[in-house]
């Protein structure tokens, strides 16, 4: 090397030994350091994870004993910093003006009395009153009028149907008729454990003459109804029994079982 002259001595073999030794000595130390480093790596994930997990704790905590309602200091506090409040007030719902809390207002208490006829436990007897309309049925010119022989009935829904229809005569809703149209009725049990009467008109539906009327669209109605939050809603008791039907000779539909034969004066439930 630039002119000179280097000599390589073999290694005796004690400088041997101790150089394998010198190695030996430094791979230890270099696992040991290695292995203390992956154990420190593994202590720090595990308490950071302990950490995360006792955050997550207190938070679950926190959000699960969240409440809205505002103790007298906050509302103090919101008061005279001029921050928006909430107030909801809970009030029952009366729906029956026989039995008034005393601690309702007067004002209340005189609306209720006014309109109490507006939720009756049960439709009046008689004919309902005549609203400008009244319902008809009108069949397709020529068609032959349908008179069904009655559905086979045990004895108890006969002494239940003899109930249902004696009361309807009793309330004036119908009446007995020999008209040649005659439409069948069957019991369909309630989910109370009572039973309803319903009319099967499909006999009288397949010679009715059918009326269109122009419907709304429901996206044209969705439309509509877009951003309020406030709907009303009407439930009539009985309230096919409220629209009275128009006075028709001959042809009024009859409802028939194997003891009455009656006409309806109200619309068909």
């Amino acid at each position: 090397m630039k002119g000179k002259t280097i000599t390589l001595a073999p290694l005796s073999p004690r400088q041997v030994y101790k150089d394998q030794l010198r190695v030996k000595k430094e791979s230890e130390l270099r696992n040991e350091s290695e292995l203390e480093g992956m154990k420190n790596k593994e202590k720090t994930v595990e308490k950071e994870s302990k950490k995360r997990e006792k955050i997550e704790s207190v938070e679950n905590k926190e959000r699960k004993s969240v409440s809205v309602y505002a103790k007298e200091s906050d509302v103090k506090v919101a008061f005279f910093a001029n921050q928006p409040m909430f107030v909801l007030l809970y009030k029952d719902a009366y729906f029956n003006t026989n039995k008034l809390n005393d601690s309702l207002p007067s004002v209340v208490k005189s609306l209720l009395q006014d309109f109490k006829d507006v939720f009756p436990d049960d439709v009046s007897n008689g004919l309902p009153p005549i609203r400008g309309i009244e319902h008809h049925i009108d069949f397709i010119p020529g068609a032959t009028i349908p008179n069904q022989p009655a559905y086979r009935s045990n004895p108890n829904e006969m002494k239940e149907l003899q109930r249902q229809v004696k009361e309807l005569m009793k309330k004036e809703h119908v009446r007995e008729s020999m008209s040649p149209c005659a439409v069948l009725v069957l019991l369909v049990p309630k989910k109370d454990g009572t039973w309803r009467m319903c009319v099967d008109c499909r006999a009288v539906n397949k010679i009715t003459v059918k009326y269109r009327h122009p419907i709304p669209r429901l996206d044209d109605m969705l439309d509509e109804l877009h951003g309020s939050c406030i709907f009303s809603k009407i439930d009539l008791k009985s309230g096919y029994h409220q629209i009275r039907m128009k006075e028709m000779k001959g042809k009024q539909p009859l409802k028939r079982n194997m003891v009455y034969m009656s006409g309806w004066l109200c619309h068909l439930d």
